[in-house]
């Protein structure tokens, strides 16, 4: 007699038939969005204190052979820039000026002093000389008890001169360790204030820059870089008018087309209404970095709080994409401070768009959101958050 082989069964679901077995796998569960709190950021970049400089007077300057003796200076402390009030035709001159530069290191970081010749502003020179220098240790300042010291000290690279001054060393809180304890939704971009012990006359706040997430990171040539494996980073540019750019740069995540970095960045601010950021997303090749694509964002839109946990697009660069960037402005606040920064930084905020000017221009390069439901492979064109 001849067996016969049984049928295999039929597929699921085919005919209407419901068949016995295995059951098919489940769907897939839909990824939970990721929160970007405090806690998953990596401070790469962070202020940990204060030098104030109280510049009181110099004297025995070199003099001019010929012209006026027009000093001032200018203290530089990593990237921080930061200058005096010139004084003319002296070479005794009083400043009696306190000017807060921001520590980094505490261990690492140098104060450079530099007392120059003011011929720039005066249309003299298209640089302004040297008359000397001198360059300060902050780990010296943090031993002394009092984190104070007040004296006189001896220009270098200079055949003559001093200068008097003070420099007291002030501990700031951790703002990622403040953020951590108070996780909530704003609806503005002003961050937690950064208290000081006493008034701060050249600096209002603290950027607070998240950089988080890349996607869609496409060439824009893509017969051209085929072949080209991207190894992104980000640089992040602070610029104040006429005192020079702030940068902090995350690290590099290598052949990648859509990089998670969850880095967080602090950049002084000097003026709310005039500084800008400018996100740069770089590619890191052998000997040269080359640009993917660039976000603009003007400081005032910040605390607007138009960059909270937003995607922007990439311009100006050789791929397309989109970047996931938190920003916010903590102020700076001291006691008698009235109003409070954080207070009247926040009502501004508020204020009907009308009064605080339109989120987005056309005719503005600067800060194009991008929405999520909005996104387009053309990245010449704004899109604005509203459409």
């Amino acid at each position: 007699a001849t067996r016969l082989r049984a049928a295999p069964p039929p597929p699921p679901g085919a005919g209407g038939v419901q068949t016995r077995g295995i059951a098919p796998p489940p769907p897939p569960e839909p990824e939970e969005p990721k929160e970007n709190t405090w806690g998953d950021v990596l401070p790469r970049r962070q202020y940990k204190g204060i030098v104030r400089v109280t510049v009181h007077e110099a004297k025995d300057l070199m003099g001019k052979i010929i012209g006026t003796r027009d000093p001032y200076v200018k203290l530089k402390l990593c990237d921080q820039v930061e200058k005096s009030s010139p004084k003319v035709n002296t070479t005794t001159p009083t400043w009696e000026e306190t000017i807060c530069m921001f520590v980094q290191d505490n261990i690492n970081d140098e104060l450079t002093l530099h007392i120059l010749q003011n011929d720039v502003a005066m249309g003299r020179h298209i640089v302004d000389d040297a008359i000397g220098k001198y360059v300060f240790g902050v780990k010296p300042l943090l031993e002394r008890p009092d984190k104070k010291w007040t004296g006189w000290i001896t220009l270098h690279e200079a055949k003559q001169g001093k200068v008097r001054l003070t420099l007291q060393y002030e501990a700031l809180g951790s703002c990622v360790v403040a953020g951590q304890a108070v996780e909530e939704e704003w609806d503005h971009g002003v961050g937690l204030p950064v208290p000081v012990k006493e008034r701060v006359n050249n600096v209002q706040g603290i950027a607070q820059v998240k950089l988080l997430d890349v996607k869609g990171l496409k060439w824009v040539d893509e017969e051209r870089n085929k072949d080209k494996i991207p190894h992104p980073f980000v640089s992040v540019v602070v610029s104040s008018p006429n005192l020079g750019e702030l940068k902090g740069i995350t690290r590099t995540v290598r052949g990648s087309l859509s990089p998670e970095f969850r880095e967080y960045l602090e950049f002084v601010v000097r003026d709310v209404n005039n500084d800008k950021i400018e996100v740069r997303l770089e590619h890191q090749d052998t000997l040269f970095s080359d640009r993917l694509g660039t976000v603009k964002i003007p400081m005032n839109r910040v605390v607007r709080g138009e960059v909270l946990q937003d995607w922007f697009r990439l311009r100006d660069g050789s791929s397309k994409g989109k970047i996931l960037l938190e920003i916010r402005v903590a102020m700076l606040e001291w006691e008698g401070q009235d109003p409070k920064a954080t207070e009247a930084h926040i009502a501004r905020a508020r204020l009907p768009r009308d009064m605080t000017g339109s989120r987005f221009d056309d005719e503005d390069e600067w800060a194009l959101l991008v929405h999520e439901d909005s996104f387009t492979e053309d990245v010449g064109s704004p899109v604005k958050k509203d459409q």
